[in-house]
């Protein structure tokens, strides 16, 4: 909620507000190794703590991805209004 409430208030689409919020609040909980959406999950499958943290860079690399391409395509932006 209070992610929403940060964000709320910038221009953009719903459907990019609603991946932002995704980016932020959803799939970076999971990172903390003691939090509950990483530690419920991994607890109730009984899957091995330090190669489920191995794999867990998928949940970096979503987040950086949509970092990265966002920048590009600010940058690609304003190259154009340049020109």
């Amino acid at each position: 909620m209070l992610a929403h409430r940060l964000r709320s208030d910038l221009d953009q689409s719903a459907d990019d507000h609603a991946l932002d919020l995704e980016d932020s609040v959803v799939l970076v909980a999971g990172l903390a190794p003691w939090s509950i959406a990483g530690a419920v999950p991994l607890a109730s499958m009984g899957a091995p703590v330090a190669a489920s943290m191995a794999l867990a860079i998928y949940l970096y690399a979503v987040p950086a991805w949509r970092l990265l391409s966002g920048w590009f395509a600010e940058r690609g932006q304003a190259r154009c209004a340049a020109r």
